[in-house]
């Protein structure tokens, strides 16, 4: 039985040679080494690597500046097309609704109700994605109070981005405009 800190035996060795000793045999054409059944064939394949592999990033750029040429060619052959730039509007009307990060209108609108006090309402809710100050939100609350409304939207974290922008007198009440980040 072997015990932990007997050391293990190694296999014997391969009879065949290895690639590198076949390589090297090739190259110092040794006699007593092991010859290819052809001995052209392995100068024949050394030779054919020489060239072939070099190539191989040419190939890869010239195949790469075949595809990008192509594509700009389709792009610009697009932009004519007014069918071509109603998809392009909507694929970027898609990534613009992405940057919203899952922040859809349910979830604002679901958000900004629970905020407000029980006896206030929502009058008008609008959200926009601006290219530069990312989605923002604009909403109308009617209130009997604008302080307690004001107290309510600082201490919600979700949205302590908003900020009171105007006031003005509605039918026994006052129509608070907030407005801000999301």
């Amino acid at each position: 039985m072997r015990g932990p800190m007997d050391p293990i035996a190694l296999p014997p060795p391969d009879p065949m040679p290895s690639l590198a000793e076949r390589v090297g045999a090739l190259i110092s054409a040794d006699s007593k080494a092991v010859q290819p059944v052809v001995p052209g064939a392995a100068r024949r394949l050394g030779l054919m690597l020489a060239v072939v592999l070099p190539m191989g990033p040419v190939l890869t750029t010239g195949i790469a500046e075949w595809w990008a040429a192509d594509t700009r060619h389709a792009v610009a052959a697009s932009t004519h097309s007014p069918k071509a730039r109603a998809a392009a509007g909507r694929q970027a009307e898609r990534q613009a609704l992405a940057r919203l990060g899952g922040r859809s209108v349910a979830g604002t609108l679901d958000r900004v109700a629970r905020l407000i006090p029980a006896d206030d309402q929502l009058v008008t809710l609008e959200t926009t994605i601006d290219a530069e100050a990312g989605p923002r939100l604009r909403a109308e609350i009617a209130t009997v109070d604008p302080d307690r409304l004001r107290a309510a939207m600082a201490r919600e974290s979700t949205v302590s981005r908003l900020r009171t922008e105007s006031e003005r007198r509605g039918d026994g009440v006052l129509i608070v405009t907030v407005e801000g980040a999301l």
